[in-house]
C-alpha cells in the first residue's frame, strides 16, 4: 500500500487548518489535529496490515503535527507531550482501532458476522 496519497491529504488538511489558527491555543489546535488530521492517517487502519516501516513513517508525520501545534523544533521528542496530554502515538492509535474493531465484531448478533469473526480469528491465530 502506498502511503503517499494519505500523507498528501494529511498535509493539505493540516495546512488549511494551520492557516486559520495562528492565534488559537495549543489545546485548540490539538483538538483540531485530532478531529481533522487523524482520520486521514488512521482511515481503515483496523483493516490494513501496515508493515513496521509504514507505521513508523505514518507515526513520523503524526509527530510532526504535534510539533507544529506546540511550536516545537524537529529534533524535540513529542512522546512526553503525548503522555502528558493523555494521547497515543500513531502506532498505538492503530492498535487501539484494531482492538475496538475486533471487540465490536465479536459482539455482533448477526450469524454471518459471527461466522466471519470465527473464521478470521482462526486464520489470524495461525499466522
Amino acid at each position: 500500500m502506498d502511503n503517499e496519497t494519505v500523507i498528501h491529504k494529511f498535509y493539505a488538511t493540516a495546512n488549511a487548518i494551520y492557516s486559520h489558527v495562528k492565534f488559537a491555543s495549543e489545546v485548540t489546535v490539538l483538538f483540531l489535529i485530532e478531529t481533522f488530521y487523524l482520520p486521514f492517517l488512521s482511515y481503515a487502519s483496523e483493516a490494513l496490515n501496515y508493515s513496521k516501516q509504514q507505521l513508523t513513517h505514518l507515526n513520523v508525520h503524526w509527530n510532526r503535527a504535534y510539533r507544529k501545534a506546540f511550536s516545537m523544533n524537529e529534533w524535540m521528542s513529542v512522546k512526553e507531550l503525548q503522555a502528558l496530554c493523555g494521547r497515543l502515538d500513531f502506532v498505538h492509535i492503530c492498535d487501539e482501532c484494531k482492538l475496538v474493531f475486533w471487540s465490536r465484531m465479536s459482539n455482533m448478533k448477526s450469524i454471518a458476522m459471527q461466522t466471519c469473526y470465527g473464521i478470521l480469528g482462526r486464520v489470524s491465530s495461525t499466522c
